[in-house]
């Protein structure tokens, strides 16, 4: 996914933005490592379903309190 847009669904949903690595020669943290591994036409769908855990939580009186640990298309082919 293209940077402009991961930016933006981190700035909306802080569950979603990556963290500095702790040890940056070890992976440890995929998520942090790769970001969004998808093509750009996931954008809408992924960052409606951002809103949907966020008004969740929400609904319960309750922060977001979830970890990314990976988002990734297996199957698909990227653009580029």
């Amino acid at each position: 996914m293209k940077k402009e847009f991961q930016e933006e669904i981190a700035m909306k949903y802080p569950f979603m933005k990556r963290r500095p690595l702790n040890y940056p020669r070890v992976i440890d943290d995929l998520y942090s490592v790769f970001g969004m591994e998808f093509g750009n036409g996931w954008y809408q769908m992924v960052n409606d379903m951002c809103q949907k855990i966020t008004d969740a939580f929400m609904n319960k009186g309750q922060e977001v309190d979830i970890v990314v640990d990976q988002t990734k298309e297996k199957y698909g082919q990227s653009e580029t």
